[in-house]
């Protein structure tokens, strides 16, 4: 059975929501929360509750590292994560790690500069990765040298970039 979530905002501040039975929060060392939302697609069987499906929006992350994004590989079954517009500086090289089954990340409308060339190296079935509006100005000749599978790269509004 599939199950669609919104998250709720606790007191302190923690973003959290109900797949199932399982209840996810996501760590906040990094996040400010604004005027922001998320959502979730999972299942539930017997005794596994999976995520498949994880959009967060509008926040202030920062920095993006498996220590603030899944410290607990929550989230391995994820096929399609998107965090667009949240401000994003910094994607550190582990932040993707544990994600091996992801098809489509989006990073759309973030302050991203720079990606490390091994970022993406585990994510093989990788088919969309949406890196437009950030503020990159290179990209390293390896990163999607892992990447066989990848379909769509939309780069539009990285100024820098386009215009090298």
């Amino acid at each position: 059975m599939t199950h669609y979530h919104f998250c709720y905002r606790a007191k302190g501040g923690e973003s959290w929501f109900l797949v199932g039975s399982l209840v996810i929060l996501l760590s906040t060392a990094a996040v400010t929360h604004r005027n922001g939302g998320c959502w979730v697609k999972g299942s539930n069987s017997s005794n596994r509750t999976t995520v498949t499906h994880f959009y967060y929006t509008y926040q202030d992350f920062g920095v993006i590292s498996t220590e603030n994004l899944d410290p607990n590989r929550t989230y391995i079954d994820l096929i399609n994560l998107s965090l667009a517009r949240n401000r994003i500086r910094d994607v550190k090289r582990d932040a993707f790690l544990h994600l091996e089954e992801l098809e489509v990340l989006v990073l759309r409308g973030n302050l991203i500069r720079l990606l490390d060339e091994d970022l993406f190296s585990n994510l093989k079935l990788l088919q969309l990765l949406d890196l437009s509006f950030n503020r990159l100005s290179k990209l390293p000749d390896r990163l999607f040298s892992s990447q066989d599978r990848l379909e769509t790269l939309p780069l539009q509004g990285n100024e820098a970039l386009l215009h090298r």
